[in-house]
């Protein structure tokens, strides 16, 4: 299953795929560039997790990840 995590910037979307991961909580923010894609495991279901970037400039990369 794929899980594309969409919103504007700041809001939270990195440290939640964090959270899914089972990752400590980030306490500084640091902007995701472009996309980041990981994969986690739950009840024998495979997502892939993809984390798009919120900052305006990157607006146009996400449609080809969607």
């Amino acid at each position: 299953m794929k899980l594309i995590i969409v919103g504007e910037a700041g809001v939270g979307k990195s440290t939640y795929r964090e959270l899914l991961e089972n990752k400590d909580y980030r306490q500084r923010y640091v902007p995701t560039l472009g996309v980041e894609n990981t994969e986690v495991i739950h009840r024998q279901h495979i997502f892939s997790i993809w984390d798009t970037a919120g900052a305006e400039k990157f607006a146009g990369l996400k449609e080809g990840y969607y």
